[in-house]
C-alpha cells in the first residue's frame, strides 16, 4: 500500500514535464515540416521556373506551384489545376504568424524560379508563447531557431 503511494505521489509530480515534453516535441515537429515545406517549395520552383506559394494561416500551411493556366498564372491564389506541393494543419494549441509580405499578399510568401526572396520569419506560438521561428533569408535559405 505504501508502495502504490509513494508511485502515485511520484507520477503526480512527474505529470507537469510530461506534458511540457509533448508540448516541446509538437513544436518541434512543426518547426520541421514548415522547414521541410519551405525547402520542398523552393527546389520545385527552382526545377520548374515556376512560382510556387505558401500560404501561412494561423491553423495550417500549403503550398502549391503557381502556374496556372491564362490569367492565372503567377495570381497567389490556388487554381484547381495547379499541383499542391504540400498541405497541413497546425497541431491544436499552437499557432502560426509571420511576417511576410505584410503589405502586398499578407500571410503568404513566394518562391520563384530565381534564386532571390523576400525575407521572411514564421513564428511559432502555444498559449501565446513564442516556441521558435523558421527564418528564410534573401536567398531562400531556411533555418530554424527554437525557444526553449
Amino acid at each position: 500500500m505504501i508502495v502504490i503511494g509513494v508511485f502515485s505521489l511520484l507520477m503526480a509530480m512527474a505529470a507537469p514535464a510530461f506534458d511540457n515534453l509533448r508540448q516541446r516535441q509538437k513544436a518541434s515537429a512543426t518547426l520541421r515540416n514548415i522547414a521541410t515545406l519551405l525547402l520542398n517549395s523552393r527546389f520545385v520552383a527552382l526545377k520548374t521556373n515556376s512560382p510556387a506559394v505558401i500560404e501561412l494561416s494561423a491553423g495550417s500551411y500549403r503550398a502549391f506551384l503557381d502556374n496556372g493556366n491564362g490569367s492565372h498564372k503567377r495570381d497567389w491564389v490556388r487554381q484547381p489545376e495547379e499541383r499542391i506541393i504540400g498541405d497541413f494543419a497546425v497541431e491544436p494549441g499552437l499557432t502560426l504568424t509571420n511576417n511576410c509580405n505584410p503589405t502586398t499578399h499578407p500571410d503568404k510568401f513566394r518562391y520563384t524560379g530565381k534564386l532571390r526572396v523576400s525575407p521572411c520569419t514564421v513564428t511559432l506560438a502555444a498559449e501565446g508563447e513564442e516556441k521558435g521561428k523558421v527564418v528564410i533569408n534573401a536567398v531562400g535559405r531556411v533555418r530554424i531557431e527554437k525557444s526553449w
